[in-house]
């Protein structure tokens, strides 16, 4: 086996990198780091520091820091975690590699939290917002009111309404707080007394109120908290009201009927012990008959109902006095009437005085000998169209008429429609040019191939017929042997694809002892002619993507002829490769 190596000596970096970040001591708001300068030389450097986890880039960025093999990072926030990168700074924008991160803690600040202290109220009592005495900044500190010592319990939030311990408790990582205050609540009393009384009303402070209205009094209970009686109180006063009413023979208000027009007053007492004064305008009406003769088109609709047919049809209403009114229609149906017409024209068509140049559906009304509307309706179609194609292609377009066109211009046919009419068509072409594409071997052997002039190129692999990944260049240097060709686009957006190009050449080596294959091509056998005798070779056959297809093993030292049998290898260019441990041979062969 065979392996080739590629060592590449780079030179030396002009600021190289220190030793490896080591975390030191930290306080409240800062943090040492520290290192061995190693190889390094600088008196310089730059950290960049920010949450575990962060992107380089994004954190607290600290440059050209003069210090030797420690540094401490200030302004840092009680109770966190870092990630700190570093790197040496040589001055004149020389700079080494970002070192890995080391991650570096600070501890939590002490807690302490304002006690409000013991508290009496009435009601309910306003927990204040839990502040510190002095602000620790530690990260992730929580406060918060509990029902239990050491944030046991349950979290009290909002009023509180009972008598209970309030216990203040703070925490943030191995720091806490907690103090405890009584709050006790008494409680506030009140009463509703709902009256209705007549005219005046004295409630128990012996006032005397005269309006509706609600009226309170507060006291102290022996609680010391607020007492609060409330009156709500309806005041009423003696009413009066009229009533106009129109009856049919009689009508009966408050037990007493009547049976004549006229003015009566009654006095009644109202909800509240109050007099109720009635006056009634009374009008006694009677019944009466109306008889209507009426003629209609199609169909009339009288009191909701509607009717298409001639006859007397009798209903009985109630009149403006609250009686019956028995009215009787004489009614007649008279009918309209209605006419359809089809035609087709290929121009216009004169309807009714009035000439049609587009196809529709026309109506003409007139009155009929019974003065009912004669509807007559025109369902016309106009022949005549024209239409107009606009279209872009490259090199030539092939119409609808069968004509293949290869000049821009403007192209027109005249067609018979369905309906026999004239049918103006009209092309307007553009006729792109279609690019001419090359691709050649620019013959140095180094496999480059060269496209004809274009706007944008695409080199495929002929074997797949598939586009090649990045080669969009005019030039494109194949990295293997294969078949190749381009696509080459214009400025016109119109594309040509070149022949394909073979590429035979690469990784072959020139041969220093004399041998000889023949017959090349061949479909078949071939034979190998060796005048070497100092050596054996091993005998391989691959195609142009370098894999093997055949194996013959060692062929003997010596001068010989050697018979190879490939007709069970598929019709293409192939290679066979000599091999041993000095060297490799190549010749290319054609199986046909």
């Amino acid at each position: 086996e065979t392996e080739d190596y590629l060592i590449t000596i780079a030179p030396a970096p002009t600021c190289p990198s220190p030793g490896l970040l080591a975390a030191g001591g930290s306080t409240f708001t800062s943090a040492d780091v520290n290192w061995s300068l190693g190889c390094s030389t600088a008196s310089a450097f730059d950290f960049e520091y920010g949450p575990v986890g962060f992107t380089q880039g994004t954190g607290t960025l600290i440059q050209n820091a003069s210090a030797t093999v420690t540094y401490s990072i200030l302004g840092l926030t009680p109770n966190s975690t870092y990630e700190v990168y570093y790197r040496a700074n040589c001055g004149n924008g020389e700079v080494s590699a970002w070192s890995i991160p080391v991650t570096v803690s600070t501890p939590c600040a002490p807690i302490t939290l304002v006690n409000p202290g013991a508290q009496i109220v009435c009601d309910s009592y306003t927990l204040p917002t839990i502040a510190e005495v002095t602000p620790s900044n530690n990260a992730g500190l929580t406060l918060s009111y509990r029902t239990a010592t050491n944030g046991g319990g349950t979290e009290i939030t909002g009023n509180i309404t009972t008598t209970q311990t309030v216990h203040i408790y703070g925490v943030a990582g191995a720091c806490s707080f907690n103090e405890s205050f009584l709050v006790t609540v008494n409680n506030s009393s009140s009463s509703t007394t709902n009256v209705t009384q007549c005219s005046s009303y004295t409630w128990t402070n012996n006032v005397n109120y005269t309006a509706s209205g609600t009226y309170t009094q507060t006291l102290a209970n022996a609680a010391g908290c607020d007492s609060v009686a409330t009156l709500n109180l309806v005041i009423t006063q003696p009413t009066t009201s009229t009533l106009n009413q129109t009856a049919c023979q009689t009508y009966t208000l408050n037990n007493q009927t009547y049976t004549t027009s006229g003015t009566y007053t009654q006095t009644l007492t109202n909800a509240a012990g109050c007099d109720s004064t009635i006056t009634l305008n009374l009008t006694i009406g009677q019944p009466d008959a109306v008889s209507l003769t009426e003629a209609a088109c199609d169909s009339y609709t009288w009191n909701g109902t509607t009717y298409t047919t001639s006859g007397v049809y009798v209903e009985t209403l109630t009149n403006a006095l609250g009686c019956d009114s028995v009215v009787t229609l004489n009614l007649t149906i008279n009918n309209t009437s209605s006419s359809n017409t089809v035609v087709s024209e290929c121009a216009s068509y004169l309807w009714n005085g009035t000439t049609y140049t587009a196809s529709g559906s026309y109506t003409f009304v007139t009155p009929n000998a019974a003065g009912c509307d004669s509807t007559a309706t025109l369902v016309l179609t106009i022949g005549n169209n024209s239409s107009t194609t606009t279209a872009a292609t490259c090199g030539s377009f092939t119409w609808t008429n069968g004509t293949t066109y290869t000049a821009s211009g403007t192209y027109t046919q005249t067609l018979v429609n369905a309906a026999g009419c004239d049918s103006l068509v009209t092309l307007n072409l553009t006729i792109n040019p279609t690019p001419t594409a090359t691709a050649a071997d620019n013959g140095n052997g180094t496999g480059t191939l060269v496209a004809s002039t274009g706007a944008s190129y695409q080199w495929i692999d002929c074997a797949t017929n598939t586009p090649i990944t990045g080669a969009t260049s005019a030039t494109y240097t194949a990295p293997i042997n294969g078949s190749y060709a381009v696509i080459v686009t214009n400025s016109s957006n119109c594309s040509a694809t070149s022949s394909c190009v073979i590429v035979d050449y690469i990784g072959l080596e020139e041969n220093t002892v004399s041998f000889n294959v023949y017959p090349n091509p061949t479909t078949g056998a071939i034979n190998i002619a060796i005048d070497q005798t100092t050596a054996n070779y091993d005998v391989t056959v691959e195609d142009m993507n370098g894999r093997a297809v055949a194996n013959f093993g060692s062929l003997i030292n010596g001068n010989g002829v050697y018979s190879l049998d490939l007709s069970n290898v598929v019709t293409g260019v192939y290679f066979i490769k000599l091999r041993n441990e000095l060297e490799e041979r190549t010749v290319r062969i054609i199986k046909q």
